[in-house]
């Protein structure tokens, strides 16, 4: 494995919530003149910093990456995982894209999105069409099957009085990866939280709604990733989804044996060196 670029920091005036406050982004920047933008759409929980591998894996082949840290989590201001609105993240990744372009001169602006970063990644696409060349998509959350009902019946229930209402997600850490390395630094990683608004459940509930409403109609070509082994965004899920997409322009990639975050996986090799092959096929 190639060692990866250092970043530089970026923070963003968030003048598109009510409470503003900063977004704040990683950007590697290749040592050659970039060919094209990528922004990295982070999961529920995380931040940017998860990705400093891949981000700078592709800054070394000639891409700007650009890793915003939502509203709500990593070095963002927020409180820990509340969120307004769905549309919230999107203009956190509109910020982003205005930002990238504003220093890389009306490049091609491609989208990689991970788990509730890939539903929001599908949904900046589906509504934002002239700014996205394509989207690549690991484990998309595109349902809440995984999610209990009674915490989406307690979210609907107590949405209109307290919709900044925080739960704990549960979420069984073993199943996010094979590799017992990368687990251990995340469950030591102080940016990241198990906290979930009422509020946000519902932004995601609008966000599937909303995607699964307009897919056989998605503008822009798709790469879905999803790991075989998957118990958190069950593969056989995605897959039935992944025909909803157009004829065209669309690819499925299932990693054998992998599990929910392929970022961070035994496997990421091999998911980082696919996403590069399929950015250069649709960049060129």
């Amino acid at each position: 494995m190639e060692s990866f670029l250092p970043y530089r920091e970026v923070f963003l005036e968030n003048d598109f919530s009510r409470k503003g406050g900063r977004i704040f982004l990683r950007v590697f920047s290749p040592h050659i003149a970039p060919q094209a933008v990528v922004i990295v759409s982070h999961g529920f929980g995380e931040h940017s910093g998860i990705y400093v591998e891949f981000a700078g894996y592709l800054a070394q082949h000639g891409f700007l990456v650009v890793c915003p840290d939502f509203p709500g989590h990593g070095i963002s201001s927020g409180r820990r995982g509340v969120i307004d609105s769905l549309d919230s993240y999107l203009l956190c990744l509109d910020a982003a894209r205005i930002w990238a372009e504003s220093v890389s001169d009306g490049l091609s602006v491609f989208v990689v999105g991970h788990s509730m970063g890939g539903l929001i990644a599908a949904c900046y696409a589906l509504f934002r069409p002239e700014y996205v060349a394509a989207v690549a998509l690991s484990a998309p959350a595109l349902s809440l099957d995984g999610v209990p009902s009674w915490q989406r019946f307690l979210a609907n229930s107590v949405m209109r009085l307290f919709p900044h209402f925080r739960m704990h997600v549960r979420l069984n850490l073993p199943d996010l990866s094979r590799d017992p390395v990368a687990l251990a630094r995340l469950l030591s990683d102080p940016l990241c939280h198990n906290y979930g608004s009422v509020s946000m459940l519902k932004a995601m509930e609008d966000g599937i709604t909303r995607f699964r409403e307009n897919a056989e109609r998605y503008p822009v070509p798709v790469l879905l990733m999803q790991g075989e082994f998957d118990r958190i965004v069950p593969a056989d899920v995605n897959m039935t989804l992944f025909d909803l997409f157009p004829s065209t322009d669309k690819e499925l990639r299932v990693y054998d044996g992998a599990f929910h975050h392929l970022f961070i996986d035994l496997c990421r090799e091999e998911v980082q060196a696919d996403i590069l092959s399929w950015l250069k096929s649709i960049a060129i």
